[in-house]
């Protein structure tokens, strides 16, 4: 593997989605527990394999992708991908940040938890990590995107055979 051969924007990706596949063994979420005088205050965090299995397999396929496609680029490896790498990249990049933001502004159970009670729900340090590197992560593909001469128009394009789409990276 030599990554060398990779653009700045792919060695970007390729860590940042690294880094998000550590932050969904982190707490993503909180639960934090007062007892209210009856008993002790309780606090508890959760992993996003915890409290979302569908949007972590989600995310994890991306992270697959992002690293799948920067490992074979880094090895040099010839595929004949329907688009550019590149674009896949990208593509599975921005997925991945539209998932997390979802997971920042919706907890899961938060609409299960009656008011009053002393329970409160919150975002774990795992959750930011993750936002912070999906965030690198599409920013790294966009780039990388970008320094190959590739765009999502070209390769669309491609796909439907009137034109010679973007370049592979």
């Amino acid at each position: 593997m030599d990554v060398s051969r990779l653009s700045q924007g792919l060695k970007i990706a390729g860590v940042a989605a690294i880094v998000l596949l550590i932050s969904t063994f982190l707490s993503w979420y909180t639960v934090s527990f007062d007892g209210g005088g009856f008993g002790p205050s309780i606090s508890e965090g959760g992993s996003l394999w915890d409290s979302s299995g569908f949007f972590a397999v989600l995310i994890l396929l991306c992270v697959v992708a992002v690293i799948g496609v920067v490992a074979m680029l880094a090895n040099n490896s010839s595929t004949n991908l329907p688009v550019a790498p590149t674009a896949i990249v990208a593509g599975a990049s921005i997925l991945a940040l539209i998932l997390v933001i979802i997971r920042v502004i919706f907890i899961p159970g938060a609409g299960d938890v009656p008011d009053g009670i002393g329970v409160d729900l919150g975002r774990g340090i795992g959750l930011w990590i993750g936002l912070l590197a999906s965030i690198a992560m599409t920013a790294g593909g966009v780039m990388a995107m970008n320094q190959s001469g590739t765009s999502f128009g070209g390769e669309a394009d491609r796909l439907r055979g009137s034109g010679s789409g973007g370049t592979a990276a």
